[in-house]
């Protein structure tokens, strides 16, 4: 225990001391020294005892709060207690059926239940209680009650399952044949093409009343003698010009992988050599467009910051044939970059753009070559023959323009589709559906046959 000693006398202050005190600024007087203090007069300072006093009764309120708290326990046991008797009572009364509330009576919607005001004395409500006749109230047996359905054998279960399936195919099929229709109101002069969409569709969904739909318009489709047929779409794998001189091919229909809201990240080139374009930045990537083009898919460029490209391809050499299906969303101010190969400005690269007046080609150092203007927001085929001193360029098929193209090129230049090879400006605002080039120079019946198949597939045979 800590020693204190009076701060006038010096003398040692214990607990006996009972008139000893402490200063607000810690100072200690004994019970004697501190009799000035005692009457305030001549300080102003406070002043508390020393020593606390013990409290004889803190002991006894502790008791009389823990014996208050037990009993309000006791009362709260004893309220639920009677409360719960109280009920059992009610339901032993009511020969242990609930109450039935009036708006759930079976007969509260026909009217002949009636809830009279309680506005009388009690004894007044118990005479007319005996005076009406009572309501009678049905009764009803549990076995009058419907049971529960009970689980589906394995053959019954199989037969829902089946039934499902056969409404998503019949949906699905409904769906795809209102397409054709559409597709044929929008076209009516494309006979051949209309019936032999429904044949394959027939031959597919036979069995669903799509399908009967389908089989009762055949019949009744009756296409003339003289009616244009389109040209057959040439198979790549079958034409006469081999794939081994394909260095590149892009088709929108194929090779495509795109997120849930259609922008693409991936182009894959169907040719042998696998020069896939691609784009890692969802907000940069290009869009597929179903049925841009006769009912087929095309990659969309906003003219704002879409691209696709591959660093290394290599693609364009000294001589190449390009055939590029494409049209403009809407009309440039300026010149617009379709696609472009190069590392820096002064290297010469095979480049093609479009402008206000037509589309051309560029090689850096080796000149530029325009071909006629083309109407905004149609497809066009642009067929490009890169061969120094003889190019040649082409709309839809017809000889546009000849001329010199020619110019050093990069060993293995990158090739960016929809903007400069810099991906930062020049971009082109358009759809493209498919784009193919070739290693050399074609000969005539090649590149017809290539055009006849575009032409066939995009423009139904009409260019």
């Amino acid at each position: 225990m800590e020693v204190k000693y009076c701060e006038s006398c010096s003398k040692k202050v214990t607990e006996d001391d009972t008139g000893a005190i402490l200063t607000n600024d810690k100072r200690v007087f004994c019970g004697k020294c501190a009799a000035p203090f005692s009457d305030n007069k001549g300080h102003q300072k406070r002043f508390v005892p020393l020593f606390r006093q013990p409290d004889p009764t803190r002991r006894a309120r502790a008791i009389d709060a823990v014996r208050s708290s037990n009993s309000r326990v006791f009362q709260g046991l004893a309220i639920f207690a009677g409360c719960a008797f109280l009920g059992a009572v009610i339901l032993w009364s009511n020969g242990g059926k609930q109450p039935q509330p009036i708006e759930n009576h079976p007969q509260a919607d026909s009217g002949t239940v009636e809830t009279p005001a309680i506005t009388a004395p009690r004894s007044d409500i118990k005479e007319a209680a005996k005076t009406q006749a009572a309501v009678p109230v049905p009764h009803t047996d549990v076995n009058d009650l419907p049971t529960a359905q009970a689980p589906a054998t394995p053959e019954e279960a199989q037969k829902i399952a089946d039934q499902e399936i056969s409404n998503i195919r019949n949906n699905r099929a409904a769906r795809r044949l209102a397409e054709l229709k559409n597709s044929f109101a929008q076209h009516p002069s494309n006979l051949w093409d209309y019936r032999d969409r429904l044949t394959e569709f027939l031959l597919a969904n036979r069995s669903t009343p799509a399908g009967a739909e389908a089989a009762t318009i055949l019949a009744a489709l009756k296409v003339p003698e003289d009616a244009a047929k389109p040209q057959a779409a040439i198979d790549f794998e079958k034409s006469p010009i081999s794939k081994e001189r394909m260095v590149l091919w892009l088709r929108a229909d194929a090779g495509v992988t795109k997120d849930p809201v259609d922008h693409v990240s991936r182009w894959a080139d169907q040719s042998d050599r696998h020069s896939d374009l691609s784009n890692s930045d969802p907000a940069r990537q290009p869009q597929l467009i179903d049925h841009s083009v006769q009912g087929r898919p095309a990659i969309r460029f906003d003219g704002a910051r879409t691209y696709l490209s591959n660093d290394t391809t290599g693609i364009f050499k000294v001589a190449n044939t390009m055939f590029l299906v494409l049209k403009t969303v809407r009309p440039p101010k300026d010149f617009r970059i379709i696609l472009d190969t190069a590392t820096d400005d002064k290297t010469s690269r095979h480049q093609v753009d479009i402008g206000p007046n037509s589309i051309y080609t560029t090689v850096e150092t080796g000149g530029r070559m325009d071909a006629k203007q083309v109407a905004d927001g149609q497809y066009f085929l642009f067929t490009a023959i890169f061969n120094d001193a003889e190019s040649e360029l082409f709309i839809d098929g017809v000889l546009s323009t000849k001329g010199k193209f020619q110019g050093t090129r990069p060993a293995d230049p990158p090739f960016v589709l929809g903007s400069r090879y810099t991906k930062n400006m020049y971009f082109f605002a358009g759809d493209i559906a498919e784009l193919a080039i070739y290693d050399g120079v074609l000969d005539d019946v090649s590149c017809r046959n290539i055009e006849s198949y575009l032409k066939a597939k995009y423009f139904d045979g009409s260019k």
